[in-house]
């Protein structure tokens, strides 16, 4: 049995109203409510109704490379490389930022890719970034 939170005891409390189903665990009542345009706000200590309208989803996809400062450059270039052979264009490469300690050698690198005009489209898990594998 989940702990009794004020989180957990409205979200019951506002599935009821709602006329939903109370089964699940913990995590599948949250998702439930966000499947509902419903959200936390723990500020609040509240769930609100989100009845603003998405905007519509950006065209670009934006990598942050993570790595070894000694390598980041490099990866950033096979990731620049592998998405460029599916069809994607790099369109912004950041300078490598170096992270705080304790992680002070590690950097960094944020790219944006656009897709090119003829249509390529990415398929989920087809690139492994980082690598010298290509699927």
């Amino acid at each position: 049995m989940p702990r009794l939170t004020r989180k957990y005891s409205s979200a019951i409390d506002l599935l009821q109203s709602l006329q939903l189903p109370l089964s699940g665990n913990q995590e599948e009542i949250y998702d439930r409510l966000n499947q509902q345009s419903y959200y936390w706000d723990s500020a609040l200590k509240n769930w609100i109704k989100n009845d603003i309208s998405p905007d519509s989803p950006t065209e670009l996809i934006r990598v942050r490379v993570w790595a070894d400062s000694r390598f980041v450059e490099v990866v950033a270039q096979d990731c620049i490389q592998s998405l460029a052979s599916k069809g994607f264009r790099c369109v912004d490469k950041s300078e490598a930022f170096p992270c705080r300690p304790p992680k002070q050698l590690e950097s960094r690198i944020y790219l944006s890719f656009q897709k090119e005009s003829n249509g390529s489209v990415l398929l989920s898990g087809s690139v492994v970034l980082g690598s010298k594998k290509s699927s």
